[in-house]
């Protein structure tokens, strides 16, 4: 909150001039700019365009899913932990409980390993987890990004995603054996246009790796010599300076969505892409190039797609009904179904709260071990500028489940609400109810403000519209 509220209640007629409309209003400022300075936030570089869109996203509900070696499981990010689901079942267990937002999980070919994002305060990093004694290691560290890690076939490495704070973004390879990492390997190069591209700088970025079935090659996206969007779609060796042997299977004005997966035969990609529409859907295209073939369709979007180890199906991520949702495509026919998930199983003891409110609200629920919740029936955001904290809205009430402990929940509403912060403690497989009361401090509107905005740009809230 800053210069856009102060802007609003600035233009009122010029018949008003209330001194004590005006110290209410200040004070309102003021409150607001000291709301939730204590809570927890994210990486301290994590801004700008390429922060909203292609850095993990913690969500409420799944993303970024992975099969497991035997196609028998999904594992995927919700709640800012890595979960995994038996397809055919409807209960997801968790398995990584940190104080992290943990996202994209990788399976290793052997089944024993998981490798997954973790970001916090300083910077988004690589952990690896073992599947038979649940612990997780680091395999890096530091205050940069690192994304998109993902398994080669013979799982003795690591291609991902590492970009220094306000650097570019490279693709590096590290070696792997028996859960021990050697050290990265950078694949892509700095390069640049010679000048700042819209919503991106002058030095080429170089994201979504995904392997050929043989270990050789990389699919991935750069916009390497090219003016706008996240860049084509290209084909690259596993090598240094790779992008001097590159080859660009498509050239379009991707984006953060396209995630281009090589299918097990390596004859096809299947990828997400906007192409002549709003929405993204899913697209197969030749290995070697050729004409897209479109897969899904909707006024809606589908992007994150999987194959599956025997190719037949295609795990990807919807925003069908408003929240994302993990679905299945068959490649052959076409057949589409929804992973319903109507139980989580906890790693851990949880408890309740059931948070009643007088309208609606802005909320930021801060939980013992310093991590941000957010309600299964709600979207997570991160806010912008300063705060850079995760939130969400609801209405008259919601459910939300945490682990035991103190827990904060602030509550916020414009500038014409005092904002309202609880402490309550929650109990293990306890219910903890909440009222929160939001009073109003001001009317604007019977006062004579009115307020507006003629400002357009494009959606800077984040992955889903």
């Amino acid at each position: 909150m800053g210069q856009p509220l102060i802007n609003m209640v600035a233009t009122r007629p010029a018949y008003y001039n209330h001194t004590p409309m005006r110290l209410i209003v200040a004070s309102l400022l003021l409150l607001a700019s000291a709301f939730g300075q204590n809570a927890p936030k994210r990486a301290s570089f994590a801004t700008g365009y390429m922060y909203s869109y292609y850095v993990p996203q913690s969500a409420s509900t799944p993303w970024r899913p992975a099969w497991s070696p035997d196609g028998k499981e999904l594992a995927f990010a919700m709640s800012g932990s890595i979960w995994k689901i038996r397809v055919g079942d409807t209960t997801a267990y968790e398995l990584t409980a940190n104080k992290t937002h943990d996202s994209s999980p990788s399976w290793s070919p052997d089944g024993r390993w998981i490798v997954y994002t973790a970001e916090d305060g300083q910077g988004v990093n690589l952990m690896l987890l073992n599947i038979a004694t649940k612990e997780s290691a680091a395999l890096t560290r530091g205050s940069g990004v690192h994304a998109d890690p993902v398994f080669s076939p013979d799982g003795r490495r690591v291609a991902f995603v590492k970009a220094d704070p306000h650097g570019a973004y490279h693709i590096y390879a590290m070696s792997l054996e028996n859960g021990r990492a050697g050290a990265p390997v950078r694949i892509t190069e700095e390069n640049s246009f010679g000048r700042a591209r819209l919503y991106f700088s002058q030095n080429d970025d170089h994201i979504s790796p995904a392997w050929s079935p043989d270990g050789k090659e990389l699919m991935l996206v750069s916009n390497r010599g090219i003016p706008l969007g996240s860049g084509a779609i290209w084909r690259a060796p596993v090598e240094a300076d790779a992008m001097k042997k590159a080859k660009m299977l498509l050239r379009e004005e991707t984006l953060y969505r396209t995630q281009p997966q090589w299918s097990r035969d390596g004859k096809r990609i299947v990828y997400s892409s906007h192409r002549g529409s709003q929405f993204n859907n899913l697209y197969v295209l030749p290995s070697n190039g050729g004409e897209p073939y479109q897969m899904t369709f909707g006024d809606w979007d589908h992007f994150d797609p999987r194959w599956s180890p025997d190719g037949e199906w295609i795990a990807y991520i919807s925003n069908r009904h408003g929240l994302s949702e993990l679905r299945l495509l068959r490649t052959y026919g076409g057949e589409d179904r929804k992973v319903e998930i109507s139980r989580r199983a906890y790693s851990r003891p949880m408890g309740t709260l059931e948070v009643r409110v007088n309208g609606a609200a802005r909320f930021y629920v801060t939980a013992a071990d310093g991590k941000t919740y957010t309600p299964e029936t709600s979207y997570q955001r991160v806010s912008g500028r300063a705060a850079l904290r995760d939130f969400f809205h609801a209405e008259r009430s919601f459910v939300l489940a945490v682990p035991p402990g103190p827990v904060t929940i602030e509550a916020a509403r414009g500038i014409e609400y005092e904002p309202v912060t609880k402490k309550v403690v929650a109990t293990a497989g306890a219910v903890t109810a909440v009222d929160i009361e939001m009073k109003r401090a001001a009317n604007m509107k019977a006062l004579g403000w009115w307020s507006g905005s003629d400002h357009v740009h494009m959606n800077y809230a984040g992955n889903l519209h």
